[in-house]
């Protein structure tokens, strides 16, 4: 199970979410008044990246920072803790509650209502990267090492991206976010990628390339191989 957050670590969180991929300079222009100072916005992600939350990759003569959780992860994860702490793992039981307490819009808000069919993502046959018991192992890797992964897929990425075709689409110059989702299935494949991307044909070649991935050592839950769900955000530079 991924390590619990403070309220600091969330905050920080969900502008890492929001940007994708930045930089301790450009967290803290996102967050609100009183801005904390750059020293604690540094610690804070430092702590992250120890808690397996977020990684970096250097640009230039700084580092970049970007999640390897997402989002929706983290949030049924806080679903299941909510639902085993206080109604004994019961779904029913806690949607009830939030009834009779008149706040049920605090689950739609949340988005918890929108994954109750995704409740029990983690004991089932597709797990989370980051809730996994033993994550898959990228040739080259060590056992359990999620940087080393992180880093090994980002450049696989790097080194077969047709870095090209983003030249040719007529995209506006700057940075463009590119959101890359895929299993590791329990024979090691690469399966199921998904892309979003500010064109059809950067998706395309980014699903291309994360189909080449080599075969992956599979993950391990609870003694069983299982599926692993994977995402990741790159940044491309548009000239």
């Amino acid at each position: 199970m991924a390590k619990q957050l403070t309220k600091a670590e969330e905050q920080i969180m969900q502008v890492l979410w929001d940007l994708e991929e930045t930089s301790v300079k450009e967290v803290i222009e996102k967050l609100p008044e009183p801005k904390p100072a750059y020293n604690t916005v540094s610690t804070i992600i430092r702590i992250l990246e120890t808690k397996e939350f977020v990684a970096h990759k250097e640009e230039g003569r700084g580092y970049v920072y970007y999640p390897i959780i997402d989002k929706d992860t983290y949030s049924n994860e806080s679903l299941h803790k909510l639902m085993n702490w206080y109604f004994q793992g019961s779904f029913k039981s806690m949607v009830s509650f939030f009834v009779k307490e008149n706040e049920i819009k605090v689950l739609r808000k949340k988005g918890f209502l929108n994954r109750i069919n995704e409740r029990t993502v983690v004991g089932t046959e597709t797990v989370s990267f980051m809730t996994i018991d033993k994550v898959p192992v990228f040739p080259g890797c060590e056992d359990g090492d999620k940087a080393c992964f992180s880093r090994m897929v980002q450049k696989h990425f790097v080194k077969n991206f047709d870095s090209k075709i983003p030249k040719t689409l007529g995209l506006s110059p700057g940075k463009k976010r590119v959101f890359i989702g895929f299993k590791i299935d329990k024979e090691g494949d690469v399966v199921d990628v998904i892309s979003r991307a500010p064109h059809p044909e950067i998706e395309k070649e980014v699903i291309r390339v994360m189909e080449t991935l080599p075969k992956i050592q599979p993950g391990e839950n609870k003694g069983k191989k299982v599926s692993v769900k994977y995402s990741i955000p790159f940044t491309l530079f548009v000239e």
